[in-house]
């Protein structure tokens, strides 16, 4: 994970942390959610791991429920890269 991406993961996380669950999904995105969930196996981030993990849960639910959690693991990974 480079800068580069991560700032375009916290940029994704400020967009869509305003979103509901009618919002479509976009394609697009899926890097970004890769990311997130990378960075919480990363930081051991069981619950959010947990989320990513549930087949019948869509990953963008994950990420708004955790959106503030999220946020605080990019900045974590920016401090340290």
């Amino acid at each position: 994970m480079d800068q580069s991406h991560l700032l375009g993961t916290f940029r994704f996380l400020e967009k869509v942390s305003g979103f509901n669950e009618d919002t479509e999904f976009d394609p697009d995105d899926q890097s970004y959610i890769d990311t997130l969930a990378a960075l919480a196996v990363e930081y051991q981030k069981e619950a959010i791991i947990e989320d990513f993990s549930k087949p019948f849960l869509h990953p963008m639910v994950t990420v708004q429920q955790h959106a503030a959690e999220l946020k605080e693991l990019v900045r974590l990974a920016l401090q340290h890269r």
